[in-house]
């Protein structure tokens, strides 16, 4: 089995190298077999590796699966071999990349019917999956960091996919420089890893920060684990879109629909949750970079779900959606639930990659507009796409049993245990209250999209509303299976104090042996956590159906109510421009980079162009051609002229010498 993994990767990158060859040659439906097929057929060979992992569980062996390629680097006493490892959260990471995967790319097949970059599209699209599956699957730190430098070269090509629109192309180079500065971080952490543990496996940096290996001081006090952490972090706020560097995601729209669906849900924004867990031995050994990262997650939280409140394109609202879900993520890793953060990761792949594949569905059927203020009252012209937009809005809001239920009243409770539990924190209180906030803006701005788009009187062009349809079967078969996913996803992590009837509890947490057991409580502690768990359980369930609630009544029976809100009402109209504007966050990013700009080029002016160019070389060139002038004219070929200057020139030297003769 080890001698399979190889293939996972592999398939889907010979996908890419024979529909970049040879995809404009033979035709679309080329393309969309060889296309859609790499990242199929790698999806069964990892459900191979599933079910061996899972029966090696079974009978007591769990372990993991590793493949030694071939030897990669060797300098010196430093070695990287091209490696691939298997566990059991690799897998089933690999199951979510490929599964989702692959809908998205047969959704493709419909959805870029026609565009003339058709085969680069879909040979993009298997290189980004190619790529997103080496992060995952690399044993080493060094073999994960080319992964994770592809899935930005991936993000910056399909971004910018459309690229003769001078706007998708600076929103690919935008993604591009962003996530630069967050890969900048993780250089420095594989670095310290090499430089003080002697090595770059993941296993074994993990090893070592478990056994207080990485307790030694550093800088300003802080201790190794510490540093290597925050600096894991810096590049995860990168790829995962967290405050600062979350800036690149909303723009990262510019793209095909399908390319948001694959960056939001199944690759790339999920990279650095999963380094998180991937490497939780070193986060764990660092309580600073927990309360950093819980504080972090929870400020992006209500950050993304404050803009989305009022953005009017229908892909921007998705696109704050998931990086205020990203950061539902993150603070369940600060509050130490790596379980939960990776349970979140997998249900929202279900449900966020509906959500942008059934807005892709609309925007199809629109003729490609994004404005939901030019649509409304869809769900007549479109009703296969509002119930499956329907589902996935349920699941993200957390209404009780869709999947985004079970994973966010996880990473809610763990949020509570920590400020309310046996040992209270008010830190850990504050956030979790923001945590709260959150959920119910979630709810509220979800629905608002859903009456938006598919509810009331309709908006749309009455020349364009006759060609409004479903789109074609693909588009629908993914939206149906992805629909299925967002409904009963979250089973997967059943709570143990929530019985449900033929469900075993918390399959996925016990298999990736991410989740934190119970089995050192006492029944009396075990009851009190299952009642603080019954009521965080209630307030979560509360806040979402209240925010739906709200939503429903204002974008209903209360709109003359929310015409007085966010058009009379002074503070609201102020409010609500904070939030259409996106707090100004872009416009105080440009003003620095207008300042850098400006600093470069005065030291382009001072040091390049009038040291370098005018005095260094221009100016060297013209004393060379001064002083050869100056000796050129000496050279003038009348012989009594050279005699009377070696005359002088005698004359001189005598009168030294005879100086020097007087001065002894």
């Amino acid at each position: 089995m080890e001698s399979n993994l190889i293939w996972i990767p592999l398939l889907p990158f010979l996908g890419f190298v024979v529909n970049g060859l040879f995809g404009k040659k033979f035709g679309p439906k080329f393309v969309s077999w060889v296309g859609a097929l790499a990242p199929i057929s790698a999806f069964f060979v990892a459900v191979g590796v599933f079910l061996h992992l899972s029966r090696a569980q079974g009978d007591g062996h769990a372990g993991a699966l590793h493949q030694h390629v071939f030897d990669w680097i060797k300098v010196g006493d430093f070695t990287a071999s091209f490696g691939l490892l298997a566990d059991n959260l690799t897998s089933v990471m690999c199951l979510v990349i490929l599964g989702v995967g692959s809908l998205i790319h047969l959704y493709s097949i419909d959805y870029m019917r026609g565009d003339k970059g058709y085969y680069r599209f879909f040979a993009y699209l298997n290189l980004f999956t190619a790529f997103m599956l080496l992060l995952v699957l690399g044993d080493n730190l060094l073999l994960m960091f080319v992964g994770w430098e592809g899935v930005g070269l991936c993000s910056y090509l399909l971004i910018g996919f459309w690229f003769e629109d001078k706007a998708n192309a600076r929103a690919g180079q935008k993604a591009f420089i962003v996530n630069r500065i967050g890969d900048f971080g993780m250089l420095l952490a594989i670095f310290l890893c090499q430089r003080y543990f002697g090595t770059i496996d993941t296993r074994a940096v993990g090893e070592a920060c478990a056994q207080g290996l990485g307790g030694d001081t550093l800088l300003w006090g802080l201790d190794l684990a510490t540093w290597i952490s925050l600096l894991f972090f810096v590049g995860a706020t990168g790829k995962s879109a967290q405050i600062p560097l979350y800036v690149w995601l909303p723009d990262a729209m510019a793209g095909p629909t399908p390319v948001s669906a694959l960056i939001h849900a199944a690759t790339m924004v999920t990279s650095g949750v999963y380094l998180c867990c991937r490497m939780m031995p070193v986060f764990e050994a660092s309580p600073i970079t927990l309360n950093v990262i819980a504080a972090v997650g929870a400020c992006t939280a209500l950050l993304a779900a404050l803009i989305a409140l009022s953005q009017n394109d229908i892909k921007k609202v998705l696109a704050y959606s998931t990086v205020s879900q990203l950061g539902y993520m993150f603070f369940a890793i600060g509050m130490g639930a790596f379980g939960a953060a990776f349970f979140h990761v997998v249900t929202h792949a279900f449900f966020k990659a509906l959500l942008f594949l059934g807005s892709g569905s609309v925007i199809h059927a629109m003729h490609h507009e994004q404005d939901m203020r030019k649509m409304g009252g869809l769900k007549k012209q479109l009703p296969f796409t509002y119930v499956c937009y329907m589902v996935g809005t349920l699941a993200i809001a957390g209404v009780p049993l869709f999947a985004g239920f079970f994973s966010k009243d996880e990473i809610l409770f763990a949020g509570f245990e920590q400020a309310f539990g046996e040992h209270p924190s008010s830190f850990a209180a504050v956030f979790w209250g923001v945590s709260v906030l959150t959920a119910g803006l979630t709810a509220f701005y979800m629905l608002r999209s859903v009456a938006m788009t598919f509810w009331g009187e309709s908006r749309v062009d009455p020349k364009l509303l006759p060609s409004v349809r479903e789109p074609g079967r693909w588009i629908g078969f993914a939206l149906f299976f992805l629909a299925l996913l967002a409904m009963f996803g979250g089973f997967l992590g059943v709570p143990e104090f929530l019985p449900i009837p033929f469900v075993a509890d918390n399959v996925l947490g016990e298999f990736t042996h991410l989740a934190h057991g119970h089995g050192d409580l006492t029944e009396a502690q075990l009851g009190a956590l299952h009642s603080r768990e019954w009521i965080s359980l209630l307030i979560s369930v509360f806040v979402g159906l209240s925010g739906l609630g709200i939503a429903f009544y204002l974008y209903g029976p209360g709109k003359a109510l929310l015409a007085k809100l966010v058009v009379t009402s002074p503070s609201g109209r102020r409010l609500r421009s904070w939030s259409e504007n996106k707090f100004y966050v872009d416009e105080f990013y440009e003003f620095f980079v207008k300042g850098f700009h400006a600093a470069s080029h005065l030291t382009w002016a001072l040091i390049d162009q009038l040291l370098i160019d005018k005095i260094l070389v221009e100016g060297t060139a013209a004393f060379t051609k001064g002083t050869g002038h100056m000796f050129r004219r000496m050279q003038s070929g009348f012989i009594p002229a050279y005699l009377l200057t070696f005359g002088w020139g005698a004359l001189v030297l005598i009168i030294m010498l005879l100086l020097k003769d007087a001065g002894h």
